[in-house]
């Protein structure tokens, strides 16, 4: 089970740029927030590959100042999937949502660097203290498809 779970995911970060987090960050990336939520992790494709059955019961959600946000989807063997973007207006007073700028991939390895890729697309979720919360995210990575889908317990945000 580990030998496929680490070849899905090299599979993944073979595609993918080095991400360089020195160099790439902005001044302004200060962490405002960091929440985590607990539930199911109903689907996650990165880079055209179906790694849901990697994903672990956990979403992590962290908003940074200059409107950006981040979605951490935790796998196996510690590696965590991220989608980054740029908030857009709320749709209504109690959902919102970002458009998608690029995923990050850190396998959890020591020594080996995270990947990068350019990625478009949406991702819309309600509000996490009024309940269940659904983030569905849907877009392309290096123009394969990108899709994600958290529904969390319903529990506040921890």
């Amino acid at each position: 089970m580990q030998i496929r779970i680490a070849g899905a995911l090299w599979a993944i970060a073979a595609t993918m740029a080095v991400y360089h987090p020195v160099s790439a960050r902005a001044a302004s990336d200060d962490l405002l927030s960091l929440l985590t939520l607990n539930g199911n992790c109903l689907k996650l494709v990165a880079l055209g590959k179906d790694i849901s059955p990697y994903c672990r019961p956990v979403l992590s959600s962290s908003t940074m100042s200059g409107n950006r946000v981040l979605f951490h989807f935790t796998l196996r063997n510690d590696a965590v999937l991220t989608i980054v973007g740029a908030d857009l207006p709320n749709p209504t007073p109690d959902s919102d949502a970002i458009k998608i700028q690029r995923i990050h991939l850190n396998l959890g390895i020591q020594g080996v660097p995270p990947s990068q890729a350019s990625a478009s697309g949406k991702c819309t979720f309600n509000n996490p203290y009024k309940g269940p919360m659904t983030l569905k995210c849907q877009g392309r990575a290096n123009g394969k498809p990108l899709v994600a889908i958290f529904r969390s317990d319903g529990a506040p945000p921890q």
